[in-house]
């Protein structure tokens, strides 16, 4: 028999009580009763620097993969990139890109 205030069975431990109801399978769910968020998961955007932002074959995004490639050692890859920008950026994203091949 345990004495001196330890705890006897059936005791739930302090950090295991939450002093909340618990639900049917035991376990407590402090969401369960919070409202849903009910906002539009969209993918498309009307904010078309977003937008772009998203696109894999934006020349911004390009021009970043190719500093990131060059960062990692990997020529090839960045040359790929860059070509890419050359092909459908804007001026200064060719610009840009052009100076970038230069210097690999």
């Amino acid at each position: 028999e345990e004495q001196g205030g330890a705890p006897g069975e059936g005791d739930v431990p302090f950090w295991q009580d939450s002093g909340e109801p618990e639900t049917e399978n035991g376990s407590f769910d402090p969401v369960e009763d919070e409202p849903v968020a009910t906002e539009s998961l969209d993918t498309e955007s009307d904010d078309e620097g977003e937008a772009a932002e998203l696109d894999g074959n934006d020349p911004e995004t390009k021009l970043d993969l190719a500093r990131a490639y060059i960062s990692m050692g990997d020529g090839p890859a960045a040359r790929e990139m860059l070509e890419e920008v050359i092909a459908g950026g804007n001026e200064a994203q060719v610009a840009e890109a052009r100076t970038m091949l230069e210097e690999i």
